[in-house]
């Protein structure tokens, strides 16, 4: 079976004896569509990992998959809950 040939974006397509700076061309480029990991894009970048009794970790994410939360979300409400009871 033949493989079909998968059109190629307009920044790289056949401009002739014309050469393209691919670097401005992709820069200046503007996606059709965004793909999950865009919109999925947190900026956390960090890796954070720890140890946790198992009583522990099943609360967390019994809290979270209640609340609909990332671990990652729950972790940073509850430094600012910590940090809200401490100001007070």
């Amino acid at each position: 079976m033949a493989r079909k040939k998968t059109p190629k974006p307009d920044w790289m397509a056949d401009k002739g004896d014309q050469k393209a700076d691919p670097v401005e061309t992709q820069k200046n480029h503007v996606p059709e569509s965004v793909d999950g990991r865009t919109l999925r894009a947190t900026g956390r970048t960090k890796q954070f990992a720890t140890r946790v009794s198992e009583e522990f970790f099943r609360r967390f994410a019994m809290a979270a998959a209640r609340d609909g939360l990332k671990k990652t979300e729950l972790l940073e409400l509850a430094l600012e809950a910590y940090e809200r009871e401490k100001e007070s």
